[in-house]
């Protein structure tokens, strides 16, 4: 699996990308992405994994159906899969348990052995013609056992390993249904411990658009017996969705209130010294103490405690600083003599 990768020069060359691309980011202050867009981000991720499996809903109709009861099976699908990436933190990449929920998460409701590898056998069809034969329902424990003790061990480094996994993954289809939904979403599991900005990034919506190639590449594995040519096409949709990011967001702000607007917009709603420099690495640490303590004295985040056990929270639209509430309260006129 994992060691019975070699890389040919065009994956050499995208995964170059990769690193030079993340790096770039960094640099620039984009290592994170807008919190304040999360909603439009889940929703956007969502539609696209659920339509490249044939799924009606638009992202204007999955922004809709967060708290709405279901009246379809795709509805019913949206509002789990909404729920999975809004959870994403909570699972644990090299979990086989962790995955194991994580389809539980997907596919509740919709088949009766979420979370249960399959018990049956599975052969996957495009039309009349038969794509893909799976291995036996007896050989899956097995084989899944495997493709995590080797993904924890991968000799080919995590990037690569997480493109490798989604690949053997869709090979072993362990679950009677869900498996194409659950391998993108791990593989958006496995990047996000590689650099922040996975957290933010749609590779779905990339897949979604490039759904034929993706088969392609798939197909294309099962014939050579190897998932290279599975690896070298998403090194590429990966690389391709970090290049697009980067050209798409704004520059870093250089003056200090500029940067403090960017991060309020940008940020984390709560944090702390380190968390700034961070998301604005080119600055020193004594341009971080001012910005800090000029957005504290406009209001524009509410500090907790003192120097380097500072903390901040940005407040939502609707609520105002403490300190803001607090001057409103004035003290009883004393009656006069």
């Amino acid at each position: 699996m994992f060691g019975e990768v070699a890389l040919n020069a065009q994956c050499i060359n995208h995964l170059t990308q990769i690193h030079e691309l993340l790096g770039s980011l960094t640099y620039a202050g984009l290592g994170s992405a807008p919190y304040a867009n999360r909603s439009l981000y889940w929703s956007r991720t969502v539609s696209s994994t659920l339509r490249i499996e044939g799924s009606p809903l638009t992202r204007e109709h999955v922004d809709q159906i967060h708290a709405a009861p279901a009246r379809t099976d795709w509805e019913r699908a949206a509002q789990n899969a909404l729920s999975a990436y809004q959870g994403i933190k909570s699972f644990n990449p090299w979990s086989e348990r962790s995955f194991k929920s994580a389809h539980l998460a997907f596919m509740d409701g919709l088949i009766s052995r979420a979370g249960v590898y399959r018990s049956s056998g599975v052969a996957l069809q495009q039309g009349d013609r038969i794509v893909h034969v799976a291995p036996p329902a007896t050989a899956v424990p097995g084989l899944m056992r495997v493709l995590f003790a080797g993904l924890k061990a991968a000799p080919v480094g995590p990037v690569v390993a997480s493109c490798v996994f989604h690949y053997e993954l869709e090979f072993i289809h362990p679950f009677a249904d869900g498996n194409g939904r659950l391998g993108r979403f791990w593989h958006t599991v496995l990047l996000r411990q590689i650099h922040p900005i996975f957290d933010h990034l749609s590779i779905e919506e990339v897949l979604d658009r490039e759904r034929d190639a993706y088969y392609r590449a798939l197909a294309a594995a099962d014939r050579s017996g190897t998932s290279l040519p599975f690896v070298e096409f998403m090194l590429g949709i990966i690389a391709q969705t970090l290049r697009a990011f980067l050209n798409e967001r704004p520059s870093t702000p250089q003056c200090s209130e500029d940067r403090i607007q960017y991060f309020v917009e940008y940020g984390p709603p709560s944090f702390a010294r380190k968390d700034y420099l961070e998301f604005f690495p080119s600055i020193s640490q004594p341009t971080a103490s001012r910005d800090l303590r000029v957005g504290s004295d406009q209001g524009r985040w509410i500090r907790s405690g003192t120097k380097r056990t500072a903390t901040y929270v940005v407040p939502r639209p609707n609520e105002r600083p403490h300190r803001e509430a607090a001057s409103e309260v004035r003290p009883p006129r004393r009656a006069r003599r």
